[in-house]
């Protein structure tokens, strides 16, 4: 049976706090709850139905390549905005991200139980989305007109990638630990990682 997936790094639960208190903010003071919803995550791939009896078959190509991924900082600075809709608590060194989103890119571009159109572009704009779908365009001015002025300087270390299943709400179902293991091609974290 196809059900919906994506992969993303989530949240340290002390972060995800954090970002619980700006959603609940933002729902009750520009009336934007979706963001509620969805636990504190950092996607590098988004949503793609996929049948889940295939599962495991995806999960171990996806843990043959994010194994070799060293574990990276994160520091999420200030705010940013995709214009009359979404929020988000901005990522200050987004390269890493892209470099993961580059190996999965490869990797699942060339998997033929993947859906192709699911896909999505190369290039990723990684955030941790604080208002976003519901929020009206009105609302959206109000509330951006605050939080571009706010600061925001919060750092981790992302050192797993998850697979998450939508049932009603995101969990995880499988967690993929960058290890950092040796590989003949070095891999494209290595390049930032400290």
């Amino acid at each position: 049976m196809n059900k919906l997936y994506c992969i993303a790094v989530l949240l340290p639960d002390t972060l995800e706090e954090l970002i619980l208190q700006l959603k609940t903010e933002i729902a009750g003071r520009f009336n934007s709850v979706a963001a509620l919803g969805p636990t504190g995550q950092i996607s590098v791939q988004g949503t793609f139905l996929y049948d889940d009896q295939n599962i495991d078959s995806l999960a171990d190509s996806l843990e043959s390549v994010l194994a070799f991924t060293r574990p990276f900082e994160v520091e999420l600075q200030d705010f940013g905005a995709f214009p009359s809709h979404t929020i988000f608590a901005a990522i200050r060194n987004f390269f890493p991200f892209q470099a993961l989103r580059d190996i999965l890119f490869r990797r699942l571009r060339t998997d033929r139980t993947f859906p192709q159109a699911a896909l999505g572009s190369r290039e990723i704009t990684p955030h941790v989305a604080v208002a976003y779908r519901d929020l009206a365009p009105e609302k959206f001015e109000a509330a951006w007109n605050e939080f571009s002025q706010r600061e925001l300087d919060v750092t981790f270390t992302a050192s797993s990638a998850h697979l998450m299943e939508h049932r009603g709400k995101w969990r995880a179902v499988r967690e993929f630990p960058f290890l950092g293991l040796a590989s003949p091609a070095r891999s494209h974290l290595e390049l930032f990682s400290a």
